[in-house]
């Protein structure tokens, strides 16, 4: 089960974290509600997923999600997906190597939409 409140009390201890609270700091919502409604969206969209195709963020989270965030909001969103996707909190993995941005994700080897 996922715990949003464990997993944002990891990612604010990294410096990526502290840029996520930053970048979210005029969002409407606190970074544990953030977090949970990116992962509520993500796990929502997964059955459809196809095994072969690279997602963006902003193809995990949908468009309406998506059209409400500002530009530091996007970001902070991209670095809680790539977050919770290196902790195993969500069943993808990433395609794009360390750096490159839009990182792009696809449904771990195994798993059946």
């Amino acid at each position: 089960m996922f715990d949003a409140n464990l997993t944002v009390k990891h990612l604010l201890a990294l410096s990526k974290g502290r840029r996520v609270k930053t970048l979210t700091s005029h969002h409407r919502d606190k970074p544990e509600a953030f977090m949970s409604e990116l992962h509520a969206a993500i796990e929502f969209v997964v059955p459809g997923m196809q095994p072969s195709t690279r997602y963006s963020t902003k193809d995990l989270v949908g468009p309406d999600l998506w059209a409400r965030y500002s530009i530091g909001v996007a970001r902070a969103a991209g670095i809680c997906v790539a977050f919770m996707v290196a902790r195993g909190d969500l069943p993808l993995s990433s395609v794009t190597a360390e750096g490159v941005y839009p990182r792009r994700y696809r449904l771990k080897d195994g798993v059946n939409p």
